[in-house]
């Protein structure tokens, strides 16, 4: 089962920490061992009734085969999850959302092929137990295992709904021997009431059981078998077992030549594989809903885990013990939240007894095959009835707390698998979940972060008199930080900003930073190519920051958007175009400042600093690309920039450079270490010619003996140009937690 029930999930039953999983008998207690052995008939009873309700009327020739094999496959999975989970008193097995879905799709399909109908059925649990098997290994390679997180949770409501409904109707078929086709809990006709109250008054103890904190949670298994020897015992009071199996009221029996055998190449000549492939779409619902269960599970399993969790791990003895299922002809299983969670709770440690749980399974499949089949039906339409019915209120329950528009969607499949069924209920939660995705993701602001050149500054140490000039009309430079999935809807929504922004400020650039988005949408290039000729006949420009993550490298930015440009690596691109492309925002606005300086008309540079005091320095001159200073060098010179510029950086992992700062005239550059006297710890290089004033350790003592005010001078304006960094990183701070 693929839903936790109230007991499992009841917030006040406190978990005891979690200890390490493996094979030891200490782990083994009368108690843990009574529930082991309920969980184990349960589960025996449960996949006998799964194999009731699908092999039924022309497929009911394969029954003797497929019931074993649907114990065995519960076994196999139980055992191997067992060997490899590092998690402690975990239960898996065979699941019920594979056969639901495909009762409702695929057995019509076997009834109506060609070949044995039976096998055909069996080749299709085959396939859909080795393509669930892919399709795990594939979200563990890709690195796929938080697909769920967007998967809402009224559609997974809505499947569980839908089963539990199947299963409940599916419980009182199985025990008056009705139908050929899973008609639901409403559909159902009832019979003679010895087949049907029976069953109901078992599935109504193991629902008690199961949702009530008061009764012991092993009372579903002691119930099971309670009922069985119950019925024999009246049985051979009053009747007699061949009786009650002319009766109808025996699963089997069946016959010892007719036991569990693995699939081999010549059952595949007997099965009609043409219906096996037109069976695909109920194939790929069964994987899908059973990809979303066993992620789901794992989530819930993870929450109860103090320690470690190896969630890739899990995935993968999940993927291993299906792909073994393949070649019995089973179904698809993996971890069982339900019993896992019922079965921490009374005290089942390590890995013994879910790998007993296995064994048990495993062992009454090859050994005692022909046995499952003296299974009363009223004991195995009671544990399907029991188990639907605490899917179905749980659901419920789930829905109605919820309060939500979206709770609507839940209620549409379930309504949709009572009249049509399951393969069309996935179809409905698949367009639902696409339909809640959009709503939601429609209210997410694309736009991160937005402002002028009062918010966004580049990494340029500016004169006082070029930051005057740029915050004398901020408005010139608009910035557009972007976050998340652009697709079509969103991408309108940044597009009728920038309308706003050239229609209120008429600015001369707009900068759009892609650093946070993920991936745009093809239908959403439209929208850039509008906003490019927007800005342009406005006069500006649209600058695109970060984008290579997106689109590709600067000729595929510019392409996407309708322009051609030259690239390159640590400049604006094309920048005489109405669109550019830049490495990141901090390139993206230096060129933007610059527009905004080159119409200011006192832009003289000036040192900042005496004329006195620049003669107690040298002067150094430095060629494009040449090191001023090196990481781990001594630190025993500062310096004074007279003429051009110098950038800071540091090496990247990817053999690049990751610009720190950018230093212009008048600028101090390597205090820090000059005055702590520690080693540099970027290094900074000339960007074309650059003029230094420089100033080693012993020259700084000379001076601050022979002319101490001038060292005043300096300190005072080491002191204003570090509070200038100081307040830039704090505004840079405040922009990346905005």
């Amino acid at each position: 089962m693929t839903s936790t029930d109230d007991r499992a999930a009841d917030p006040s039953a406190e978990l005891e920490p979690p200890d390490v999983g493996g094979f030891s008998l200490d782990q083994l207690t009368w108690s843990s061992t009574l529930v082991g052995l309920a969980i184990a008939v349960t589960e025996l009873a449960l996949a006998i009734a799964l194999a009731a309700i699908i092999f039924v009327g022309p497929l009911e020739s394969a029954l003797p085969r497929a019931a074993p094999a649907f114990v065995l496959s519960g076994g196999i999975v139980s055992v191997v999850v067992a060997m490899r989970s590092r998690l402690s008193g975990t239960i898996a097995g065979a699941q019920d959302l594979a056969p639901i879905v495909l009762l409702t799709g695929a057995t019509s399909i076997a009834a109506s092929g060609s070949g044995d109908p039976g096998m055909t059925m069996l080749v299709i649990l085959a396939v859909s137990a080795g393509v669930y098997a892919l399709a795990l290994w594939a979200i563990d390679a890709f690195g796929l295992v938080d697909v769920v997180r967007f998967m809402p949770s009224t559609v997974v409501i809505g499947f569980v709904a839908g089963t539990g409904y199947l299963l409940a109707g599916g419980g009182l078929q199985v025990a008056n021997a009705s139908g050929e086709r899973l008609t639901g809990l409403f559909g159902t006709e009832f019979g003679a009431p010895e087949f049907w109250v029976p069953c109901v008054l078992l599935g109504i103890l193991i629902a008690v059981s199961t949702m009530s904190t008061r009764v012991p949670t092993v009372m579903i298994g002691l119930s099971v078998i309670g009922s069985v020897a119950l019925f024999y015992a009246v049985t051979a009071v009053i009747s007699s077992v061949d009786a009650v199996s002319a009766n109808n009221q025996l699963i089997g029996p069946f016959n010892d030549m007719d036991r569990w055998r693995p699939l081999t190449p010549g059952d595949l000549d007997e099965a009609d594989l043409g219906a096996v492939l037109r069976a695909w779409p109920a194939i790929a619902a069964a994987v899908f809903v059973s990809v979303i269960g066993v992620l789901l599970n794992l989530k819930g399993l993870e929450d109860e885990q103090d320690g470690p969790f190896e969630f890739r791990r899990e995935i993968r003895s999940v993927s291993a013990s299906n792909a073994l299922v393949v070649f019995t002809g089973g179904l698809i299983g993996f971890h069982s939240l339900g019993n896992s969670t019922m079965a921490r709770k009374n005290g089942v440690r390590g890995s013994v007894i879910p790998f007993g749980v296995g064994v048990f399974a495993i062992v009454g499949a090859v050994v005692g095959g022909s046995l499952v089949g003296y299974l009363p039906r009223f004991v195995a339409g009671g544990v399907l009835l029991g188990t639907g019915s605490v899917l179905l209120i749980d659901a419920g329950r789930s829905l109605l707390k919820l309060r939500s528009v979206e709770a609507f969607v839940g209620l549409a499949i379930l309504a949709v698998v009572i009249r049509w069924g399951m393969l069309e209920g996935v179809a409905t939660g698949l367009a639902g979940a696409v339909m809640i995705f959009l709503v939601r993701y429609s209210r997410i602001d694309p736009v991160r972060k937005a402002g002028n050149l009062v918010d966004h500054t580049s990494r340029i140490d500016r004169s006082p008199v070029e930051r005057a000039a740029l915050l004398a009309d901020p408005d010139r430079v608009q910035v557009l930080r972007l976050q998340g999935y652009l697709f079509f809807g969103s991408v309108d929504n940044v597009r009728a900003r920038v309308a706003a922004l050239v229609a209120e400020h008429a600015p001369d650039c707009i900068v759009v930073d892609f650093r946070y988005v993920t991936g745009v949408d093809a239908s959403a290039l439209t929208s850039f190519r509008r906003m490019e000729k927007a800005v342009g006949r406005a006069g500006g420009s649209l600058c695109l920051a970060g984008a290579e993550h997106i689109f590709g490298d600067g000729a595929d930015v510019n392409a996407a958007v309708g322009v051609a440009a030259d690239a390159d690596e640590d400049a604006a691109v094309g920048t005489d175009q109405p669109t550019d492309r830049f490495v990141d925002l901090d390139h993206a606005l230096e060129w933007a400042e610059a527009i905004v300086l080159s119409d200011t008309h006192d832009s003289t540079p000036v040192l900042g600093i005496s004329a006195r005091l620049a003669d107690q320095f040298v002067t150094l001159t430095f060629d494009d690309g040449d090191p001023v200073v090196s990481i781990g060098d001594e630190g025993n010179a500062l310096f004074i920039i007279a003429e051009g510029l110098c950038v800071a950086s540091l090496p990247t992992p990817s053999g690049g450079r990751r610009r720190l700062r950018e230093f212009g005239v008048g600028s101090i550059v390597g205090e820090i270490s000059f005055l702590s006297g520690s080693a540099r710890t970027a290094d900074i290089h000339a960007k074309g010619f650059v003029r230094l004033l420089a100033m080693d350790r012993s020259r700084y003592d000379r001076v601050a003996e022979t002319d101490p005010d001038l060292i005043i001078e300096l300190g005072e304006r080491m002191l204003s140009v570090s509070a200038d960094r100081v307040q830039d990183l704090s505004r840079r701070l405040n922009q990346e937690l905005g």
